[in-house]
């Protein structure tokens, strides 16, 4: 039996000045666990690496009507054929996320959010590619001539597996998320030599390291901190 992994996970600073590393390391490198390619309904499906709709799937880029059902609006669905052959669609608000084999994608307010570093504290990253919009291309027709022009940003949001919840990087949310281990908060409080970005990030970055995930063949989880009698070397009697 394989022994379980526990991975720790560290935060760069880059990761949240929503930068993007096209040669950056996978979030879950194959040789820590081999992901199954399929549709989560929830965490605890891509947890424990079991996503409850393992077809093969496809992704296609949708926008509903905004106006007429503001509620519904998707900006992707999933589609895939089940063992009778017939057809069936999932839309982003449906699921959880989904693992194309290679990469974990978290669906949050209907996109698509790659899981780009992994803890207990995590990153996630939309790509959205779009064109120049209709009136930029028509005012730069004679300068530019009728090219559209591709472009491409990207936004970075935290990801809580404990509460499985996605939250936006301000230095508020980030006090928040630290304040439930009390000796690492009040420390957050009292350093006075860092300015509130480096602080928020080398902050995330001692969560991550105090609280590392346990990777095994039963799935992820996020290991306890040692207490202080494990960290005391016992004697021989």
């Amino acid at each position: 039996m394989k022994k379980p992994l526990a991975v720790l996970i560290i935060l760069s600073l880059p990761i949240l000045a929503f930068s993007q590393r096209p040669n950056a390391d996978k979030a879950i490198p194959e040789s820590v666990l081999s992901l199954n390619q399929g549709i989560y309904m929830n965490i605890e499906e891509f947890l424990t690496n079991s996503p409850s709709i393992q077809y093969y799937f496809e992704v296609h880029n949708y926008l509903s009507d905004y106006y007429i059902h503001p509620e519904e609006r998707n900006e992707y669905v999933l589609s895939f054929h089940d063992d009778m052959g017939y057809r069936k669609i999932l839309g982003a608000r449906e699921i959880w996320g989904y693992c194309d084999g290679e990469s974990v994608f978290v669906s949050f307010q209907g996109k698509p959010y790659e899981l780009v570093h992994l803890g207990a504290i995590s990153v996630v990253r939309y790509h959205q590619h779009y064109h120049r919009t209709t009136i930029a291309q028509i005012l730069s027709l004679y300068a530019l001539g009728h090219t559209v022009v591709s472009m491409e940003r990207t936004q970075d949001l935290l990801f809580h597996l404990g509460t499985d919840s996605v939250i936006i990087p301000t230095s508020r949310n980030i006090r928040r998320l630290i304040s439930d281990d009390a000796e690492l908060y009040s420390d957050y409080q009292h350093e006075r030599n860092m300015d509130y970005f480096e602080r928020n990030l080398v902050y995330l970055q001692k969560y991550n390291e105090k609280y590392p995930l346990v990777i095994n063949e039963t799935g992820i989880f996020v290991a306890e901190p040692p207490s202080n009698n494990d960290l005391v070397e016992k004697q021989p009697l």
